[in-house]
């Protein structure tokens, strides 16, 4: 057997001794307790993988111990065999019914001991084992929803990454798409460095169909930024922002009655207006136009998006766009 830590808790210093001697002959490592004041003691302030566990003791008996072990969830899954005189066949009962995984008669037949701390200890690697594997599993899950709040960290799954099963499989693959995902990236930050971009301002309630908009016109070659996919995971909002609005060629406006509401699109549209970028607004619904933003707009062509097919409107923007400078 591997060694294992091992409590025997047992008021009778000859039963102690005598387990403990035939426990360390088969390699474990033994801590003893003389009741179960001084096993609850030892139980919180060290890691073990089994208890053999008397069941008549002064200050606190076996089922006593039991019952704190269970209510604790760093203890209630270490496994523990009661030791009790067959005349007290009845307590075992009751202790299994608390959680003990198993029973050995007084005094313990060395036999039957190794068998039923082996049985024990497998038992307990088995679940050690599944429980790290629906840790790890979770981790993966994890970090799906990391990537796709931007906020994944690569080297959060190498060790399980080195697992030999499917699970280690997983990770890997994972972590490769990510990295090319990661390299796809940063070739269309620098593209856009080098050949411009157009910034899209929009309110969040219009988001669906402005990403529409978005991938019709990246599908033509021209690359829009749009603040949720291209701000980085934990960087500061704001000054990205900003940042992406100076670097821009051409700001389109998604107009509507939520973007008319919506402070942070009237504030890009000011900072446009400040850094002399040109504007190509889009009407995505009748909207009343308020007085700010129609200052601000003033002399700028727009294109009606509304319902229309996309045939209808992805030529006007893209013409707009080359007048406006971007994509000759």
């Amino acid at each position: 057997m591997a060694e294992s830590h091992i409590l025997v808790v047992d008021d009778d210093p000859l039963n102690r001794m005598m387990l403990s001697f035939e426990l360390e002959a088969e390699g474990h490592s033994i801590f003893t307790a003389e009741d179960g004041v001084q096993a609850m003691e030892l139980l919180g302030s060290l890691a073990f993988d089994l208890v053999l566990l008397d069941v008549v003791m002064p200050r606190l008996d076996g089922f006593g111990v039991l019952a704190q072990m269970k209510d604790d969830s760093r203890l209630r899954d270490i496994p523990v065999i009661m030791i009790s005189s067959l005349d007290e066949l009845d307590s075992v009962v009751q202790g299994i019914e608390l959680g003990a995984e198993d029973f050995l008669p007084k005094p313990c037949n060395s036999v039957l001991l190794r068998a039923r701390i082996a049985a024990c200890l497998d038992k307990k690697r088995l679940r050690d084992q599944e429980r790290e594997y629906l840790l790890q599993v979770e981790r993966v899950t994890s970090a799906a929803a990391a990537v796709e709040a931007g906020v994944f960290d690569l080297g959060s799954l190498d060790d399980v990454a080195t697992r030999s099963d499917a699970l280690g499989q997983l990770a890997r693959v994972f972590q490769r798409m990510i990295r090319e995902v990661a390299a796809r990236e940063e070739r269309l930050k620098q593209r856009l460095r080098e050949t411009g971009y157009v910034f899209m301002s929009y309110a969040s309630a219009d988001r669906v169909r402005v990403l529409e908009i978005v991938d019709r016109l990246a599908l033509e070659g021209m690359h829009v930024w749009v603040d949720r996919q291209d701000i980085p995971g934990g960087a500061s909002y704001g000054p990205q922002i900003v940042q992406a609005i100076r670097g821009c060629s051409v700001m389109l406006v998604a107009c509507s009655q939520a973007a008319m509401q919506s402070r942070n699109v009237k504030q890009e549209i000011q900072l446009a207006w400040k850094y002399q970028r040109p504007y190509l607004p889009l009407l995505l619904e009748p909207t009343s136009i308020t007085d700010e933003v129609e200052y601000w707009l003033e002399g700028w062509q727009w294109v009606e998006v509304l319902s229309s097919a996309d045939d209808v409107w992805l030529p006007q923007i893209i013409s707009g766009l080359r007048r406006l400078g971007f994509g000759t």
